[in-house]
């Protein structure tokens, strides 16, 4: 008879049946946490003070383990719900996790064991485990002078951080930075906003426990490159992704300054090259300085001092400085005789290039010339001329 026993057990249990309910959804991230309840009923009412035990698995992956179980159902049949919270080592399993991009699926199964009256169920759901998302930080401006050693700093975070241990949240609160990640870091030389070309790849860099990573950047220009100047948006540092994180990237602005001035380099000029010796024509005599590398300073680097001199003519006031340009300018007054001046700049006391302006002799035609000589007695003979054919008319 024994062999007939558990057929008539199962003929006189009622059939039970469970429903199952997770929040926020099916799709949960790595770090988070989802909420799991139950609804038992038997006949279609409540079935109450029974215990549902959970259960998770990936056959692919080899994984499966149990998060936890409902006690004592209430007397609507409701309970939970059960927090499973995905986070390495929660349930003893080191590597619950690959990179999928459509996330890994899991079953989760809830299953209740019957009793003497009332028959076994059970019901599961797909969910889908997907990698956290994560932000790279720059910060939003770096700054160097051409030439100089400059460090980059780049922060791997997630910004909820992990689903606490215990308490009703399925995500973090408390932002979590990323120790032991890899971090890429680029410069956009030529400024085509793409870091794709090979030297524009700084290197590598892995985050530390505060989840900074740090890459020297050798500003020296090779090739022309960088030049000095605001690049907005030319610094980019990029985190591959892996197992439980995703993809991410972030940009911050590179501030390039001149390198200290090279008076040699500097470049002088005079508009218009050469005058008339009138003692009255000006020329205008410009110094644009440069440093090292060949990048012209602008009117946001620090200002020198710059002194022009002139073999011929005279220089007028004082030199100024153009704040548009960071330019210098003084003016040269033409001598009143043919002369070939030359024209030389000092820069904070160190001798720079020179030049040459002519000033040709010739009419002048300026204010308070005299006339040719000869032209005045010419005027009169005409003029007496004039008076004396109206007094004696033919």
């Amino acid at each position: 008879m024994w062999i007939w026993s558990p057929l008539a057990l199962a003929l006189t249990q009622t059939p039970t049946a469970l429903t199952l309910t997770v929040a926020p959804g099916a799709d949960v991230d790595y770090s988070d946490a989802l909420l799991a309840g139950v609804v038992l009923t038997a006949d279609g009412a409540g079935l109450a003070g029974q215990r549902v035990d959970f259960f998770v698995s990936n056959g692919e992956h080899g994984i499966s383990y149990t998060p936890g179980s409902l006690l004592a159902t209430g007397s609507d049949g409701r309970a939970g719900p059960l927090r499973i919270r995905f986070v390495d080592g929660a349930y003893g399993v080191d590597h619950l996790y690959a990179a999928d991009p459509d996330g890994v699926a899991y079953q989760l199964v809830a299953s209740y064991g019957g009793d003497a009256s009332h028959a076994t169920s059970h019901v599961g759901v797909e969910l889908r485990l997907h990698r956290e998302p994560v932000v790279v930080q720059l910060l939003p401006e770096h700054a160097a002078a051409l030439g100089d050693l400059l460090q980059i700093f780049a922060t791997l975070l997630d910004e909820n951080g992990d689903a606490e241990e215990s308490g009703s949240g399925t995500t973090g609160r408390v932002a979590k930075r990323i120790a032991g990640a890899s971090i890429y870091f680029y410069c956009d030389l030529n400024g085509d906003d793409d870091w794709g070309d090979p030297d524009e790849e700084l290197g590598m860099a892995t985050t530390n426990g505060d989840g900074v990573a740090v890459l020297a950047f050798d500003t020296t220009p090779v090739g022309g490159l960088p030049r000095a100047g605001l690049h907005v948006g030319a610094l980019r540092a990029e985190f591959a992704g892996d197992d439980r994180y995703k993809h991410a990237a972030g940009v911050g602005d590179l501030r390039l300054e001149a390198a200290a001035v090279a008076a040699e380099r500097t470049r002088l000029t005079a508009a218009p090259p050469g005058a008339p010796a009138d003692g009255y024509s000006r020329v205008a005599l410009e110094a644009t300085l440069v440093d090292r590398f060949g990048n012209a300073l602008g009117p946001d680097d620090e200002a020198h001092a710059v002194f022009f001199t002139a073999s011929a003519g005279t220089l007028l006031e004082s030199v100024q400085r153009d704040p548009a340009t960071g330019r210098y300018r003084q003016e040269l007054e033409a001598p009143v005789a043919a002369a070939t001046a030359a024209v030389g700049v000092s820069v904070d006391g160190v001798a720079g290039p020179g030049i040459e302006v002519a000033f040709a002799a010739g009419a002048c035609g300026c204010r308070g010339a005299a006339p040719p000589a000869g032209a005045l007695p010419a005027a009169i003979a005409l003029l007496l001329a004039a008076v004396r054919r109206r007094r004696d008319p033919a």
